[in-house]
């Protein structure tokens, strides 16, 4: 096997141009001597023609005369003949004999024929002429001419190589070895100083093409040397602005992932992804990518994040919110923003990436108290609907009894229904609590002292094998709430704490306090920020799901049998709570327990609203008394009441009606009573109405929501349906003789 050739071993340029100087004119050579011989042998064809043309013309006629005249110089005449250019042989033919002649110079086995007829004048033929022309002898005569050129050629060339080889090593070669020695001395040291032009002006004869490479050179040193300058600081501005890009990317809020085309293979990842996802490179750059982190079940499975992927190619930036998974497996919400980019040729998607569980939470609790908020108003309606029911059966118990004779039946089966009634109302009272209308009468308390206080009713609330345990704050925690209230929110959780706990168990009750920034206060909706006290009821008991706990503070919910609870318990709390202005929150795992927490904000002082002083039933003197309510049943009771306490009612069921009448008369009532919610017409505008006809009428206000706020001023009191005779004539009797208030 033949060894490749370096290039050293190649020939130098002089030897390869010489020799291809001397091929070029060798084959040049050979085509001029190819076409000399073709043109000696042409010209030997046209000298063999004109020696035929000779014979024809000349010869042939002369010789035809001499035999006719028989003349001795016949045969003399035929041999000259044979000097005649490339005529090798003759042979006359004739009726005395045949003579014959042949150029010893001229044999050749190659002629040409041909014969010539000797005609006397055109009439007698005389005998036939025989020429044989040597063709043999043409190709050799080209032959020559060709091989002697060739020699003179070669000759020529030789002494042309010779001089064309030195003068191409003189002129070509050594200026070239001059230029390579310039190029090799360029190197990233050398490149800020000029070539050493020493060496090629010290090559004598140095064509001015070579010149000008040399110089052409030196630019392209100065060239080179200011574009390299030029990308040393191009690439110190490229790392400049790749240490900036990757600060922004990595100080940036959010998580940012950078998807390997249509996948969830993760190839970049800022420190805010690496710290929301509690994960490192190695296990977000994985085969498996960010599918690891995805939440596993559809519709937040990989099989979904690779559809928004496409649709973000293909259609355009996405927005999506989706439920994602961190390395310690906790689920969580977050908001995608997909943007599709090529970067140089090759398809990506950036995933910029927000924790949005936060605000999740918020909106979801904020729903729930919209919801719940709905159902206080639908539970406030259907009491403030049952209280007028119930009015009517009251005011009709009450002039039943009075109606009737003190021992009879009659009077026991009217006071039932009339317990009946007040054991309603309570239900009623309960039901208004959670839609926030229900009587408050907040007072000044130390949350700590009720603590303290309740203590020995939490016992006997807890059975003995439920261990309790009471924490109250070392600090006075002063809040403003109504007492009952605050004994309903201590029983009802200690029973709904105590319920839970099957077998042995614990309840801590505790109390501290907590304050809540603007910032808090975002993903607490309702609560304002300020400083609250914390009470917090725990248990150890079953715990409850996320299903349930969505739906406990709803009104007749239960997850108790029907013989144990009603479904008021929770509902009538998170009503308080809102009377209060607080809040209340639940965390609770099945088989972990429940804990409640309410927060109530802490005070500095409060007031407590006017109450009317206990005073004995007097009888009316006949005043007139204007009764309005819609309610007709309510009406002709209430009309029955005031003529029982010895009023003289003018009912009416339209308060239009009402105003249409007293508008006409001259009469001055000394009372209104009227309903506060009414079609058409409320109570409140019918008070403005009358007053200004009657400057001095006093109002009562009667509705099935206790705790409407009324208008301020003088001579307006509120009473609650259903209310009893009693209250009805304290009420009466405070407007119209000025009972004084505590």
């Amino acid at each position: 096997m033949k060894k490749p050739r370096t290039i050293d071993a190649k020939p130098g340029i002089a030897n390869l141009m010489a020799r291809t100087f001397l091929a070029v004119a060798l084959a040049v050579g050979l085509i001029l001597s190819l076409l000399a011989a073709a043109f000696t042998l042409l010209v030997g064809y046209s000298n063999l023609e004109d020696s035929a043309e000779v014979i024809e013309r000349i010869v042939a006629p002369q010789l035809a005369s001499m035999l006719w005249e028989f003349n001795p110089e016949t045969e003399n005449y035929v041999r000259s003949t044979l000097y005649l250019p490339y005529v090798s042989g003759l042979e006359l033919l004739t009726d005395h004999g045949n003579i014959r002649f042949v150029n010893p110079d001229g044999r050749s086995r190659s002629t040409i024929e041909r014969d010539y007829t000797l005609v006397h004048e055109g009439s007698q033929t005389l005998g036939i002429l025989h020429v044989s022309f040597s063709r043999q002898e043409v190709l050799e005569e080209a032959i020559r001419t060709a091989g002697m050129l060739v020699l003179v050629l070669l000759g020529a060339l030789g002494i042309a190589f010779l001089v064309q080889y030195r003068l191409f090593k003189v002129w070509i070669a050594r200026p070239l070895v001059s230029l390579s020695d310039l190029a090799g001395a360029l190197t990233l040291d050398t490149l800020d100083k000029p070539l050493p032009w020493s060496l090629m002006s010290s090559e004598k004869g140095a064509a001015a093409e070579l010149d000008g490479l040399a110089h052409s050179l030196e630019s392209m040193r100065r060239k080179l040397h200011v574009s390299l300058g030029e990308r040393d600081r191009l690439q110190e501005e490229l790392l400049g602005s790749e240490e900036r890009y990757r600060e922004v990317f990595d100080s940036a809020g959010d998580a940012i992932l950078i998807h390997q085309g249509q996948t969830t293979r993760i190839i970049q990842a800022n420190r805010a992804a690496l710290s929301l996802f509690k994960t490192t490179e190695e296990m977000l750059f994985s085969s498996m990518g960010f599918a690891t982190f995805l939440a596993g079940e559809a519709p937040y499975d990989a099989e979904a994040a690779l559809a928004i992927i496409a649709r973000c190619v293909e259609g355009g930036p996405q927005l999506v919110e989706w439920r994602a998974r961190d390395s310690e497996g906790r689920n969580f919400w977050i908001e995608v923003s997909l943007t599709a980019v090529s970067i140089r040729g090759i398809p990506q998607v950036i995933s910029s990436i927000r924790d949005i569980d936060a605000r999740k939470r918020a909106e979801n609790e904020a729903f729930h108290l919209q919801r719940l908020d709905s159902v206080g108003r639908l539970a406030g309606g259907i009491a403030h609907d049952f209280n007028n029911t119930l009015q009517a059966i009251m005011a009709e118990c009450e002039l039943g009894i009075m109606d009737a004779e003190p021992d009879s039946p009659a009077v026991q089966g009217f006071k039932a229904i009339k317990d009946g009634v007040q054991n309603s109302a309570k239900l009623t009272r309960q039901l208004l609590t959670f839609a926030h209308k229900g009587p408050v009468n907040p007072k000044m308390l130390d949350l700590n002292a009720s603590m303290t206080s309740m203590h020995a009713l939490f016992k006997r609330l807890v059975p003995e094998q439920i261990e309790l345990i009471v924490r109250p704050y070392t600090n006075t925690l002063p809040v403003l709430i109504d007492n009952a209230h605050l004994d309903q929110l201590f029983t009802n959780l200690v029973v709904n704490a105590r319920d839970a706990i099957s077998g042995p168990g614990k309840i801590t009750i505790a109390s501290s306090t907590i304050h809540f920034s603007e910032e808090d206060v975002l993903i607490h909706p309702g609560i304002a920020p300020g400083d609250y006290a914390q009470l917090e009821v725990g248990d150890s008991g079953c715990g409850m799901s996320p299903e349930v706990i969505e739906h406990i503070f709803e009104p007749f919910f239960t997850t108790k049998p029907s013989d144990k609870g009603t479904g008021l318990g929770l509902s009538t709390v998170f009503g308080i709570m809102q009377q209060c202005r607080g809040a209340i929150k639940v965390y609770s795992e099945p088989g972990h327990g429940t804990v409640f927490k309410l927060f109530l904000p802490l005070s500095d002082s409060g007031t407590e609203p006017s109450a009317v002083k206990a005073v004995s039933r007097k009888v009316g003197r006949g005043e007139l008394i204007v009764l309005v309510d819609d309610d007709r049943a309510i009406a002709r009771g209430g009309e029955r009441q005031l003529r029982t306490l010895g009023y003289e009612p003018w009912v009416f069921d339209n308060p239009l009606r009402a105003c249409e009448t007293l508008e006409r008369t001259i009469r001055q009532p000394a009372l209104l009573v009227t309903d506060l919610v009414m079609p058409g017409m409320s109570g409140i505008e019918l008070h403005k109405r009358l007053t200004a006809r009657f400057p001095s009428l006093r109002t009562l206000y009667v509705s099935g929501y206790p705790a409407e706020l009324l208008p301020e001023g003088r001579g307006q009191v509120l009473l609650s349906k259903p209310y009893t005779l009693n209250q009805l004539a304290a009420a009466i009797e405070r407007l119209m003789g000025d009972v004084p208030t505590e």
